[in-house]
Formats: structure tokens, sequence, C-alpha cells
């Protein structure tokens, strides 16, 4: 019984003839349609059902008390009374037919062939309307309930007071600039009066009904074409418009002479073989500019004659339109099937729109998907050694949760079985309301620069242990040579020149030692980790070591700008301790030694000056070279500032010499360093 009264209140709900209202068990309206309004006076949703506002409230209100699913006849119409499965009451009124059959009011009221209205006597309102007054006043029939007389009718006094008979009025069509005289017929029927409409002599409501048609045919945005054997015999205005001639100029034209030649036999063909589906052409206007069209027609019988009725309907906008989606998605695929990097574009659930061939080559094979679900036959890991689920994929993120992701490095299994790295980004595609479309993955391929890398490391593992076992060779060679050379200096009686010969091999020795030091500091530079330091710190520990011979007076001044902060190894410290222990190894008597540091935008400008005898000028252009030596004595190898320039450059540094005094090198030299400085974070995040 439930279901049945559920049913039938969604149907009172779609249908105007009915009333329908739903009460809560309090009786206060949750719903209900503008006819029940109507009916009880206007009352309003979230009013309580009160029976003293109308009769019909009163006869519902004890049929509600009695708590039993029923049915109220009340005022011309019948009211089911039942309850729902939360004990709400759902209320369905149908209007009831003065035969009280529903075949009768279709035939001789809402079907018939004149104007009919019922009206409320007391309210002096519209009750319901048949389909033909509907027409006539232009306007839907829902529309009507609820209407006060006045709006239609001139003079009404007669429908209120009077209980029968024939009577006149007119009424002021505005719609159609036109007053109409009208003889109506009374009858009353249960409190309501029935109105008969009669227009008057000439039967204008014909012509209102032609008017009515033409009006709708002329308004439409199909092309109609009335046609016999080919001869346009009627249009409407839009057919007009589309090719461009006035009506007495189109009227008796072939319509074949509009189509296209290109589809002019198929158009024959359609029309001798009566077929009314839909087709496209391309017709023309009276100056040769082709309109793409959909048509159909059909054969009808006008005047006791058959002809054929064709209607076009102008796709040429959406046609062009859609060419230049194509071309536009033509070059999108042309652009992207042209980069060197994969790209995937997908939809709102993850499947592939678009897919470039380099992806394709990337996974070994025909990348295609769905949705989400299918990512699964992406094998994949991360950089944690972990296999990727779909919903861990960048492309499900940025659909998902809107998230834009960079640089993700992932070892892949493609699909013919090989191992493949890639570097994969993907971000969210938008449109101007910021709703996410779809999204977009491109694909970088770095498998062969990975390969390169291992190789690289393996090659310079290889060198860094020839290296090491080479120089410890050497090394060794060379000290129990100079071993067995300082033995013989010692131990044998020889003359100052063979003395001298021999301290020259010591010598000799000694630098081949110290040219594979330098070498080893070179290599272990680039790996030793980097530290921290202040440059005021690190000077202070340079000068305080600095070797001075105790037969030398030697100044040092220094001056350096607070917070210089450099990042280091172990090495820079000793590149810089050899520029300043140069101005005293170089130098002879007495010697001021002047360190500067200062700051120049993300760098540290450093100046070790001294006022010694300083360089000459064709010797500063290759000071830095290998194998090149200042005022130094002795059989050294010229790699010591070679090194320094080495240490500097690997810690994002550089190094020149330059006259203390500008033009005069005899004045002292002045060395000065650019190193950057270290990226300190900022005290505000912690």
């Amino acid at each position: 019984m439930v279901e049945g009264a559920v049913a039938r209140f969604e149907i009172a709900q779609e249908n105007t003839d009915f009333q329908y209202a739903l009460l809560d068990r309090n009786r206060i309206i949750v719903d209900m349609n503008r006819a029940f309004s109507i009916t009880l006076g206007g009352v309003a949703i979230g009013d309580i059902l009160d029976p003293d506002i109308h009769p019909v409230a009163s006869a519902l209100c004890d049929a509600i008390r009695s708590g039993e699913e029923t049915t109220v006849v009340c005022d011309f119409t019948r009211y089911d009374i039942s309850r729902s499965e939360a004990n709400n009451t759902i209320i369905v009124g149908k209007l009831l037919t003065p035969s009280h059959d529903d075949l009768l009011y279709h035939t001789l009221f809402l079907n018939a062939s004149n104007p009919m209205l019922i009206l409320d006597r007391v309210h002096a309102t519209v009750y319901d309307a048949n389909s033909l007054a509907a027409l006539i006043f232009n306007q839907p029939r829902e529309e009507f309930i609820g209407l006060h007389i006045s709006e239609l009718l001139a003079d009404y006094s007669d429908l209120l007071s009077k209980e029968e008979g024939n009577f006149q009025t007119y009424c002021l069509l505005p719609e159609y600039d036109m007053e109409i005289g009208i003889d109506y017929h009374l009858t009353v029927i249960d409190g309501r009066s029935m109105v008969l409409i009669k227009m008057s002599e000439g039967k204008p409501h014909e012509s209102i009904l032609q008017n009515n048609c033409r009006t709708i045919i002329d308004a439409t945005f199909e092309g109609i074409v009335v046609h016999r054997d080919y001869i346009i015999q009627d249009c409407n205005q839009t057919f007009l418009e589309m090719i461009g001639l006035a009506k007495d100029e189109l009227i008796g034209s072939n319509i074949l002479d509009f189509i296209h030649e290109d589809y002019r036999s198929n158009v024959i063909q359609r029309v001798n073989a009566r077929r009314i589906d839909p087709h496209q052409i391309i017709i023309q206007s009276k100056d040769n500019v082709p309109r793409r069209v959909i048509t159909r027609g059909r054969r009808i019988i006008c005047d006791g004659q058959p002809v054929r009725m064709a209607v076009f309907l102008d796709i040429t906008e959406e046609a062009n339109i859609s060419a230049r989606l194509e071309e536009e998605k033509a070059r999108l695929q042309a652009t992207i099937d042209s980069l060197p990097v994969g790209v995937i574009i997908t939809d709102t659930l993850g499947g592939f729109i678009e897919c470039n061939e380099m992806a394709s080559i990337m996974w070994g094979g025909k990348v295609k998907a769905e949705d989400f679900f299918d990512y699964d036959q992406f094998v994949a890991y991360n950089e944690k050694g972990n296999r990727v689920r779909p919903e861990e994929w960048g492309l499900t993120r940025a659909i998902l949760h809107g998230e834009t992701s960079m640089g993700e490095l992932y070892d892949i299994t493609r699909f013919d079985g090989s191992q493949s790295t890639l570097v994969i980004s993907a971000a969210p595609i938008r449109g101007v309301d910021g709703k996410i479309l779809g999204g977009v993955e491109v694909t970088h391929d770095i498998t062969r620069q990975k390969e390169l890398e291992r190789s690289l490391r393996m090659t310079r593992n290889k060198a860094e242990l020839y290296l090491d076992i080479l120089t410890h060779d050497i090394v060794n060679f060379n000290t129990a040579l100079m071993s067995y050379l300082d033995l013989v200096y010692r131990d044998l009686s020889i003359g100052s020149s063979s003395s001298t010969y021999v301290e020259r091999c010591l010598d000799t020795l000694q630098a081949s030692n110290e040219l594979i030091f330098s070498i080893q500091k070179v290599n272990r530079s680039e790996m030793e980790n980097r530290e921290r330091s202040n440059i005021k710190e690190l000077f202070d520990s340079i000068i305080s070591t600095l070797p001075i011979p105790p037969s030398r007076q030697i100044y040092v001044d220094q001056e350096y700008e607070n917070d210089l902060i450099v990042e280091h190894s172990g090495l820079l410290r000793e590149a810089l301790a050899n520029l300043v222990s140069n101005a005293v190894i170089h130098t002879s008597g007495e010697v001021c030694i002047w360190t500067r540091a200062w700051r120049e935008g993300k760098r540290v400008i450093i100046s070790i000056e001294d006022s010694g005898e300083g360089i000459k000028d064709d010797l500063k252009a290759h000071l830095f070279k290998r194998h090149v030596k200042g005022s130094r004595k002795g059989p050294g190898q010229g790699l010591g500032l070679s090194l320094v320039k080495s240490l500097i450059e690997n810690h994002g540094g550089s190094v020149r010499v330059e006259d203390r005094v500008p033009g005069d090198s005899s004045q002292g030299a002045r060395f000065v360093v650019s190193l950057p400085l270290a990226d300190l974070p900022n005290p505000c995040d912690n």
C-alpha cells in the first residue's frame, strides 16, 4: 500500500492536472504543487494545514486525524490520502469532471474544439483550462491555474452572479493586438462555473491559430521548404536568410539550383525513395556562399496535392569549429610527436587521450589505459626500491589531488622485459574555472645517461686505484733511493763537487715526492667532505702557523668584514696558506703582508699583498700554469701555484695576480681570490 502511495505521489508531481502535498507528522507542509496552494487560498511550504483556512483544509484534516488511508471528495476534487514509510502524509487530488469520467473529461473538455475554462466562483480565478484556450491566450495551461478572470475578460460580473445562461463580453489579446468579442454559455457545476467560450462571427480563433503556426514556423532555427517536383511552393524566413533571396524571388524556383552539384544526384535518389532519415549536404546562396546543412524531408498532402516538406539545419559554424578543432588536434599531435620526450595526456578518469610515439618507445610497446586501474600494467620502482602502485603515480596524483610533480626517478621494466630509468614529471590540466579537466605527463629516458655515469664511476675508481698504486710505489722507490744517497753522502769521503751532485740528486728526489703529494691532494680535494668556516677564523689559523725565519722581520696586517662564510674542504686552507707563505718564502729582509676580505654580491673577495720584490710582468700571464716557476730556487716542478688555482676553482672560485702598486711590479705583488659565499638558512624559517 505504501509503494502505491509513493507511486501516485510521483505521478502527481509531474502532472499539472493534479494537486499534491506532502505533510509531516505535525501537519506542516513539506512540499506541494501550485494547484494545491491556490485551492487552499495561497498556503506556502512550511505552513501548518489549518482546518479553519478553507473548507477543503477542514475536510483533509478530519481525514488525516482518522489515521487511515482514505479518500475525500470535496469541492469537485477527489483527494487520496496515504502514508509514506517515514509516516508522512501524502495528499493527491484529482479534479472531477461533470461526468466523473476521465475519458469524458479529455474528450468533452481538455480536447474540445472550443476554448473552455473552469472557474472558481468564490475566488474569481481559473481552476482549469483546455488546450485550445491555452493556445488562444498564448500561455501554458499550468499558468492558467490561479489566474484572476479579470486578466482574461473585460466584464465578468455575470460569471459570479448568474446561475446559467448565454452571455457576451470581450477580451484583448496583446500578443496579436486584437479585441475579440466572446459569446459564452455558463453552467454551474458543484459551486464552480464551466464557461464555454464561442468566438464572435468570422471565427477569429482560426485566424489566430493560423497566425500562431506561421509565427512558429518563421521563428524556428531550421529552414523549411515545401516543394512539388522540386519547384518551391513555400518556405519560411530562416530558409530565405540562408539563401539570401526575397520570398517572391524564391517561390517557383527549382530547389536543386540551390544544392551543390556534388549532392544533387543523392538528393534526387532520396526524394524518389521517399527517405526521411537526415543526411548532410551543401547548399549555396545566391552569392555562391556554401553552407553545410543537415536535411531531411517527408511527403505530405497540402490542398489535396502531394508535396514534400524539407527541413534544413545550418551546421556551417559547427562544421568550421569542428574542422578547426581537428586542425588544432593534428597540430598538437604533430608537436608532441616531434618532442624528444614521452608525452601522455589524460581525461579526468586517467584514460589516455593523446600519447606520442616516444612514450611508446620508452615503454617498449604501445601504451594505452582506460582509467587509473589500468596503470597496474606499468611496472616501476621508486628510488627506495618499492613497486609503484597505480594511485602513487604522479599523473594519478595530478588528476585526483591537483598536485604537480617534478623529476621523479623510476626504474622500470619495459613491456619487452628490458630495464630502463625514467625521469617523470606530471601536472593537472585545468579549465578557465580552475576545474581539473585531465592531466599531462612528460617522461625523459635517462637510461643511457645512467649507464655512462656508472661507467664513469667505474673508470674513475680504477684510475684512482692505479694512481694510488703508482704514487705509493714511486714514493717508496724515491724514499729508498734518497736513503741510499744519504748513506753515500754520510759514509764516503767525496769532494765538494761530488757532494754538490749528491745534494742535487736528493733535491730532485724530494721535488719528485712533493709532485706526487700534490697530485694526491688534487685528487683528494674532489672527494673530501665540505665544511663551513668564517674567513676571519680561517686566516687567523693560517697566520698563527705561518713559518717565519728567526732572522727576519715580518709584519702582518689583517682586515675582514663580518659574517663572511664559505663552504670548503680542508685543502682550501692549504691553498690560501700557500699564497700567504709565498709572501715570506719568495721575499727577503723585512716585509709587510696585508690580508683583507670583503663582500661583493654573493661572493667574498680576498686580497693577499706583500711589499717584496714583486713579480715581473712577463711572468704574471704564465704564473698559474704547470711547469712554470716564479723566483723560487731549486729543481721544483712549478706545480705550487697551479695546484692553488686548481683547488680554488674546485670550490667555485678564481684567483689572479697583479701589482700591489698598479704599474710598478717592483713594489710587491697582490693575489686576489674570489669565492662564493655559503647559502645560510633564514633564521625566520626556524
